[in-house]
């Protein structure tokens, strides 16, 4: 998405419209249901919402302030440099906002409607990580290090592949 949305010539805050579009499906629990497959492990009564989504609105905000000031780039060597900023900032900044927000969902505060994280749903066996309520913990140090360079690499690797995707498709006529 981050190379063909400039590309095509698409809204200049696509990112920021796709990672913040509202959760419609806060109203699920208010309808009533049962489990109809198998295994049931939990009690269901009503329809189960999906987790509270990645808060990938963060990146989004960066990345459009970024290509808003860089974005129109044009020769091959520009859209290296493009991309290998923002691969970097795409996975620094998701980092910094997931990272505390994982946190909070694990806690009590976060089991209410809105973040939806007391809601399991009837394939969730009661001993696992989710319904036991464990955070596990990442590896530290080096390993970390090693793992977060490697996934800034990889969104580098994916936005020049979405730039010249976008390139190309810029270039295909009906």
């Amino acid at each position: 998405m981050e190379g063909l949305a400039p590309s095509l010539g698409l809204h200049p805050h696509l990112r920021l419209l796709h990672a913040g579009h509202h959760r419609l499906h806060l109203i699920l629990p208010l309808f009533p249901a049962s489990p109809k497959l198998g295994p049931v492990f939990q009690p269901v009564t009503q329809f189960i919402p999906p987790k509270f989504p990645i808060l990938l609105i963060v990146p989004a905000i960066a990345l459009d302030l970024l290509w808003r000031r860089y974005g129109q780039v044009e020769g091959q060597a520009n859209k290296i440099l493009l991309s290998l900023a923002s691969g970097p900032l795409f996975v620094l900044t998701l980092v910094a906002a997931e990272w505390p927000f994982a946190s909070f969902l694990m806690t009590n505060a976060a089991k209410n409607r809105f973040f939806g994280a007391g809601y399991l749903d009837y394939g969730t066996p009661s001993w696992s990580l989710d319904a036991t309520r464990h955070f596990v913990q990442p590896q530290h140090g080096l390993d970390l290090w090693i793992g977060l360079a490697e996934a800034m690499l990889y969104a580098a690797i994916s936005v020049w592949l979405g730039l010249l995707l976008g390139d190309w498709m810029r270039k295909v006529k009906r």
